[in-house]
Formats: structure tokens, C-alpha cells, sequence
């Protein structure tokens, strides 16, 4: 089995009020609160925008471009219009767009893991697709060797984006190495289920003993990274930058970035995948 990098993540993070005698809270909808994101990708998503972030080369970067009234969305001079996914509860789905005119469509299947948020498709608009779904929405991300993200970013048309302002301040702080696991193995032998963080602060990632791993965050952009691998020992401050947009966290070290992180309302998370289906997630928490 491979060994992944280090990989950081957080986990869910919860605001509690309180008060003298408060009045009691507004009715709200149980069924709506707990419906699972399993659930809540069943359906059509549609392509709501393009851009290209975090080249090495700042020329390279496009600013997002958007749907237009038409529907169609210009991803570097290319037109996708009318592009979508729909999701079905049984593990399939299909797909279709118009690329310059173009119109094609098809049947495909799907995995989600909500561990991760990652959707895995075989065979999609390109092969072996991996899409990211969370509470903002459905993304794919493809990072070229020059550290260029593309995004493409689906909605529904009934999306109501989340509120982020509050998560920017969660992150702050520090975040310790809770668990490891890995997941999604085409031979399922390969999997690992969590390794939680013994007593002494250290996980078991498939052979190597991370300890007291950790990342703090601070309001002037920095992150300090620690942590003992094998008994070894290191550390480091870098700058870190969180897109909103698409709920990812850079770690930068001079002018490249290095590693990325997702963050949201459900924590943040790091995660890779090899050339066998493999993913590697460790959870970090306060």
C-alpha cells in the first residue's frame, strides 16, 4: 500500500449560544436540518462558473466567469452551455453539454464518500473524474504541473450558498491530529479503517506513527505546522490563503503553493488519492 503524505483536516466545528432565561427558539425543520449531503446531491447541478487559480504564473490566473443568461459559461474561450449532472439515488447518473456547439450526453456511474466529499465518476466529461460535494455545491478541480487549479462549479438552480463569514474565524486556532484512514480501494483490502489518536497524541498512518501533528492558524495569514513522524520532529510557518468561493485553504511557501485543504461548514479536510482509488484522509480537531 502506498504511503500518502501528511495530509491535515479538521473536524466539525460547533457555535453554541446560551443566555439567561431565553425565549424559546423558533420552530425549525428537523427533516431539513439532518438531511444527509448523500441526499441533497440526488439531482440536476448545473455548470454556475469557471475560473483558474493559484498558478505559479500570476498571468495565468482567470478571474470566474459566469453563467449568462443563456446558460452557457466561457471557460478560457470555450463555450459550455447547458452543462450538467444529474445525480439518481441508485449510483447512476447522466450527463450532458454543448461545447462550441457541440451537443453530446451519457450515462455514467458514481461513488460518493461523505467522509471526504469526494465523488468518484468513471468516465465522465473526462476519465476518472473526481468531483467535490459539500454544503456549497458540487466542484471539479484539476490542478495542472504548474500548480493551476481549474474549477468548475455546479449548482442547482434552488442553491442557496451557506453563510462562510463565522468559518474564517472557526479556523483560527490550533487543530491536532485526530484520526487516519483510508477509503474508496478498488481492492477493498487496501482500505483502513480510522486510526484515532492514541494517548499520547499519535496516529498510526499504515505503518508510519504521526505525533502531535498539528496546524495553527492565525488572523495575519500564517499557519504554523508541527508535527513527529517516526520520532523525528519538524516544523514550519507558512502563509495560507482561504478562497470562499470554493472552500479551499492554499498553503503557500514563497510564491507556490504547496499543499490545499478544504474547509466548510463540515470542518476542514485533506485528502489524495492514488492511481488505484485509494484516499488517504487524516482529521484534525481542536
Amino acid at each position: 500500500m502506498k504511503s500518502f503524505r501528511t495530509l491535515f483536516l479538521v473536524s466539525c466545528l460547533f457555535l453554541v449560544s446560551c443566555g439567561s432565561d431565553p425565549d424559546p427558539d423558533p420552530v425549525s425543520d428537523p427533516e431539513e436540518e439532518m438531511v444527509p449531503l448523500s441526499e441533497k446531491l440526488i439531482g440536476t447541478h448545473y455548470l454556475f462558473s469557471y475560473e483558474v487559480a493559484s498558478c505559479e504564473d500570476l498571468t495565468d490566473i482567470i478571474t470566474p466567469s459566469y453563467e449568462d443568461s443563456n446558460g452557457c459559461v466561457d471557460a478560457d474561450g470555450v463555450l459550455h452551455c447547458n452543462t450538467s449532472y444529474t445525480f439518481n439515488a441508485d449510483g447512476t447518473a447522466t450527463w450532458s453539454q454543448t461545447m462550441d456547439g457541440e451537443t453530446e450526453s451519457g450515462d455514467i456511474t458514481y461513488t460518493y464518500d461523505e467522509v471526504t466529499d469526494m465523488i468518484g465518476i468513471p468516465g465522465g466529461f473526462s476519465n476518472d473524474e473526481l468531483f467535490i460535494f459539500d454544503e456549497e455545491g458540487l466542484r471539479f478541480i484539476d490542478q495542472d504541473n504548474l500548480g493551476c487549479r481549474e474549477i468548475f462549479a455546479f449548482r442547482k438552480r434552488d442553491f442557496e450558498p451557506k453563510n462562510l463569514e463565522s468559518l474564517s474565524e472557526e479556523l483560527l486556532g490550533t487543530h491536532t491530529l485526530f484520526s487516519f484512514e483510508i477509503s474508496g480501494c478498488s481492492d477493498v483490502e487496501d482500505n483502513i479503517i480510522p486510526s484515532i489518536a492514541d494517548s499520547n497524541g499519535c496516529v498510526d498512518e499504515d505503518g508510519n506513527l504521526h505525533c502531535n501533528g498539528s496546524y495553527t492558524f492565525n488572523s495575519d495569514g500564517s499557519v504554523s505546522k508541527s508535527l513527529t513522524l517516526n520520532g523525528t520532529s519538524e516544523s514550519k510557518v507558512v502563509n495560507y490563503i482561504y478562497d470562499e468561493a470554493t472552500d479551499l485553504i492554499h498553503l503557500v511557501d514563497g510564491l507556490r503553493d504547496y499543499e490545499f485543504l478544504v474547509f466548510d461548514e463540515e470542518g476542514l479536510r485533506f485528502f489524495e488519492q492514488d492511481s488505484d482509488g485509494c484516499r488517504g484522509t487524516f482529521t484534525y480537531r481542536k
